[in-house]
């Protein structure tokens, strides 16, 4: 065969082949200088406030959230992208985005039921992005797999805060008790918590269905089976058993965690308003007691961003929370504990080391809580909340009878958890 020898022929080939080259780029790649390309955020915040931003005024801004950071960060790596955030302040105004006849932002941060329940064929499977370095990851890959939606990341965590104990030193100390171990169990509990009582200052935790399902998950009890499963479960013989025992311990429940001197609290740390240092100055972080047989359960208020389908740069959408999330799986772990608490402040948290290391350890025995809906834990009076939950706790702290009461509640759950999401 003659060599070809006609340099135009040479040049298109060769275009050809450069062509064919950038075909196999990574759609991210491609649209590093998209200029046309316009992304909408929406997540949550308590000083979230009304309208959609402008993403390119941030930089002028104070006292940045931690998600709003990472969008400056993401900026500058593609600063031909717009973007507009959303700062979600409201319960109604989250759910409003849920409606039929609603646009969803391109990002949007939500807790793993409403993806279940709400917009779950409205939302991208996120799989289809994760990398290989991110499958390698340990610690956020655990949060990831308790918040999948039969086996599909539809949403990456952001907030993820299991519940802690905090007990006070200088007390223990005034009254001679041997404060507790990293890795204490239920019983030991009762017997401190009894030490406690006797002195005049019984432990707390908050009157609240989610914070106590740890406990009777601890003491044999489950109030689900699998999604959507209540009814067996939740009025079995071994959780009724669990509630009769969790009612025995020396422990008082408390709708809100007021600011007074006391021994022990359980708690999600967001509702302590540990951003006040000096409220919590005395106090250890430890995690939960552990099962008799030293198996760790814990509960955990989780949300996520989640990529809607009707994006039209789903890969720019998957790079800006990829940036949000960090580039190492302590990095991740790390902005998931700040931004935690963080969304919950008036102003910038400044948590102790204790109570951050302790966000840290809770994840790894940790699952999201079962019947939570709103992005607000403590609120849960609001109209959005699943309150079937906390009138059956009431119910029965008021000394209603156990296996009667579990058993008319979990056949109301559980007809009610799909109509609870649709309001």
């Amino acid at each position: 065969m003659k060599p070809i020898k006609n340099p135009v022929f040479i040049l298109l080939l060769l275009m050809m082949l450069l062509s064919s080259c950038q075909l196999k780029q990574t759609p991210v790649e491609d649209t590093k200088n998209y200029t046309l390309a316009t992304l909408h955020i929406a997540y949550y915040h308590i000083k979230g406030s009304d309208g959609h931003h402008d993403a390119s005024l941030l930089s002028q801004a104070v006292g940045l959230h931690p998600i709003e950071s990472r969008i400056i960060k993401f900026r500058e790596k593609y600063p031909n992208v717009k973007i507009y955030y959303t700062s979600m302040s409201g319960i109604n105004r989250v759910q409003k985005k849920f409606e039929s006849d609603s646009v969803l932002p391109d990002i949007i941060e939500i807790n793993p039921n409403h993806a279940k329940y709400l917009i779950r064929d409205r939302l991208v499977n996120q799989d289809v992005y994760y990398d290989d370095e991110m499958r390698m990851w340990e610690k956020y890959n655990r949060i990831i797999d308790a918040t999948r939606i039969d086996g599909e990341m539809l949403l990456m965590p952001v907030r993820s805060e299991p519940l802690i104990v905090l007990y006070n030193r200088t007390i223990f100390e005034n009254l001679g008790v041997t404060p507790p171990s990293e890795d204490w169990t239920w019983d030991e509990f009762e017997n401190i918590a009894s030490q406690l009582q006797q002195r005049g200052y019984t432990p707390i935790i908050q009157q609240n269905f989610n914070a106590i399902e740890p406990i009777i998950r601890a003491f044999g009890g489950n109030y689900v089976g699998k999604p959507g499963e209540v009814n067996g479960y939740l009025n079995s013989p071994a959780t009724i058993a669990a509630f009769e025992k969790l009612f025995k311990l020396p422990l008082k429940f408390e709708p809100y965690i007021r600011k007074v001197e006391n021994s022990m609290y359980i708690s999600i740390p967001s509702s302590l308003g540990i951003s006040l240092e000096d409220d919590i100055k005395d106090y250890t972080a430890i995690p939960l007691p552990r099962a008799s047989d030293g198996s760790a359960y814990n509960t955990m208020f989780t949300t996520g961003l989640a990529i809607s389908k009707s994006s039209e740069h789903a890969d720019l959408a998957w790079e800006l929370i990829r940036t949000i999330i960090g580039d190492s799986d302590e990095e991740a772990i790390e902005f998931l504990a700040y931004n935690t608490l963080y969304s919950y402040s008036i102003k910038r948290p400044s948590a102790s080391e204790d109570i951050y290391e302790q966000l840290y350890k809770g994840h790894l025995s940790s699952e999201p809580s079962t019947f939570y809906t709103n992005l607000y834990p403590y609120s849960w009076r609001s109209d959005a909340d699943f309150v079937i939950g906390q009138d059956a706790l009431k119910e029965l702290l008021d000394g209603a009878d156990v296996a009667a009461t579990l058993g008319k509640y979990a056949q109301i759950i559980e007809e009610g958890i799909p109509q609870i999401f649709m309001k």
